[in-house]
């Protein structure tokens, strides 16, 4: 009889229910032979996870209820384990065939004594999403959430109804000889907006952003918003080359930027806007904003650079102007799909 290895995904213990975004950052991988994103169980077949040394001491599994799943099945595990130990289970319905993820259930830090079976449900970032002015932006699904897959472009606000609303203040485009070629720029790499055109606040003022159910639309489209600090962060733990768009067109070179995870960031660079407005560092520097000011007035922007290997977080001045990437609104807070490759569960076939 076949068996596979089933690498768990394992969180570290919290008391409490964690958001998605908690989860994100808690999760890690043990060790084995295969990983998540090939694993393949069957039913009614035994599966095993071969720890290694101080892997559980490090781990300690989910709870229930931190996750919006339903439990399909658990799956008891040899009892006298220990941290060299093999775990073994064996799938039995109603698992029924399909995508689920596949979690450690505790009882204190050293009785892993099941295993939870959750059904996946899929998060579609596939269809492409519209600004007020008509510009497309293709969408793709990164640590659990849906992201516009390149930098606005937009020069006016889009109401709540769909419908166009007044223009964005401060809409730039990246204008600086050599660099001057100001259709290639917009379309390589979009506007360039201060803080406060980007959340839909006067320009200079103390003016606080609207919040709607917790977010900012500002100008991104209906049903889409502002990334906030919490959202941008998930993306710390992405290597900079794998956010980054692959080639020489768009950033300095030397890189190694392979875009693994298609975010497709570019080396937009910025503006310091008054008066005349001064370009600076395009295909060396990209600036991200979020959605709130700190205390001191200045508003972190996450930004990734052409020689560091991973992005940073800096506090702006919010005139400077930077790009915008906006997220879905309506998977907030509840899909980690993305952040955890599931496993596939078969029905056994003739011979296995």
């Amino acid at each position: 009889m076949k068996k596979s290895l089933l690498i768990l995904m394992m969180a570290l213990f919290s008391a409490g229910v964690l958001s998605a975004q908690e989860v994100d950052r808690l999760h890690g991988f043990s060790g084995g032979a295969n990983n998540a994103s090939n694993t393949t169980i069957v039913l009614g077949q035994a599966f095993a996870f071969q720890g290694t040394d101080g892997d559980y001491e490090v781990c300690a599994g989910v709870a229930e209820a931190q996750l919006d799943r339903e439990i399909m099945d658990e799956v008891t595990l040899t009892p006298d384990m220990d941290y060299n130990h093999p775990i073994f289970g064996l799938l039995t319905a109603p698992v029924a065939p399909g995508d689920y993820n596949i979690y450690t259930v505790y009882t204190d830090r050293e009785n892993y004594d099941s295993v939870r079976i959750y059904r996946v449900n899929r998060l579609d970032c596939t269809e492409p999403v519209a600004d007020a002015d008509g510009n497309e932006y293709e969408v793709v699904g990164l640590v659990g959430l849906c992201w516009t897959k390149s930098n606005l472009k937009a020069q006016h606000y889009m109401n709540e109804d769909g419908s166009v609303g007044g223009e964005i203040p401060v809409a730039l485009v990246y204008n600086l000889a050599p660099d001057n070629n100001v259709d290639a720029n917009l379309e390589d790499f979009g506007r360039l907006y201060t803080w406060y055109s980007a959340v839909n606040v006067p320009e200079g003022s103390n003016t606080a952003p609207e919040w709607v159910d917790g977010y900012v639309q500002g100008i991104c489209p209906t049903g889409w918003h502002i990334p906030t600090y919490e959202e941008m962060d998930k993306l710390m733990n992405k290597p900079a080359n794998e956010l980054k768009e692959a080639g020489e067109q768009y950033w300095l070179t030397p890189n190694d930027n392979n875009n693994a995870t298609e975010f497709s960031a570019r080396g937009a660079g910025k503006a310091i806007v008054g008066g005349d407005p001064a370009f600076m560092t395009l295909r060396g520097f990209t600036d991200f904003w979020t959605d709130e000011m700190n205390a001191s007035g200045l508003v972190p922007a996450l930004e990734m650079r052409h020689f560091c290997a991973q992005p940073v977080f800096e506090n702006m001045n919010p005139a400077v102007g930077i790009s915008v990437r906006c997220v879905r609104t309506d998977n907030v807070g509840g899909n980690i799909d993305e952040l955890i490759e599931p496993v596939h569960i078969e029905e056994p076939t003739d011979g296995e």
